[in-house]
């Protein structure tokens, strides 16, 4: 039976119960999780047996892994007897949930960019801009050397050639 661990259930077991009166009767639904044992007691009627299985989540703390596999017992006892009227398995199916609240962008927030990718022709043009850049640095340095090289004559110095 496969079961969500964050809803109830209620299970109901058509029964025929003799040779006893079932108001001295007692029953629970036994559930074997992570070797702990979990006991939920039954309701007895006439030709009838109900248990209201709580969700798992509210008396289980921990996660249940996908498909999880809960062995479980129905047990009825008497003053001088016990029975075992049914056995199955659980397996439980986590519902995935995910709530999205939408965030509002202020026009006056600001934003920063760690990264940005260029395309070739942004890197064209950037190389580009990067050699008349280069040249210009060029003209400047060699304009400062013959401003220095005159300077240096007017002062007397020896100058390279």
């Amino acid at each position: 039976m496969k079961i969500d661990p964050s809803k109830p259930y209620d299970l109901s077991f058509e029964s025929e119960i003799t040779g006893v009166d079932i108001t001295n009767l007692k029953g629970y639904l036994r559930m074997y999780i992570d070797g702990i044992e979990y006991g939920i007691p039954v309701s007895i009627e006439e030709n009838m047996i109900n248990v209201s299985v709580p969700p798992l989540n509210d008396f289980i703390k921990k996660p249940f892994n996908s498909k999880t596999e809960i062995p479980v017992k129905l047990e009825i006892m008497g003053p001088e007897f016990y029975l075992c009227v049914w056995e199955d398995i659980f397996i439980v199916k986590p519902v995935i949930k995910a709530r999205v609240t939408p965030v509002n962008v202020e026009s006056n927030s600001k934003i920063a960019i760690t990264k940005v990718k260029k395309s070739s022709h942004q890197n064209k043009e950037v190389e580009r801009n990067r050699k008349e850049e280069i040249e210009e640095i060029k003209k400047v340095d060699s304009h400062i050397k013959e401003l220095i090289k005159e300077k240096m004559k007017k002062a007397g110095l020896p100058t390279k050639k």
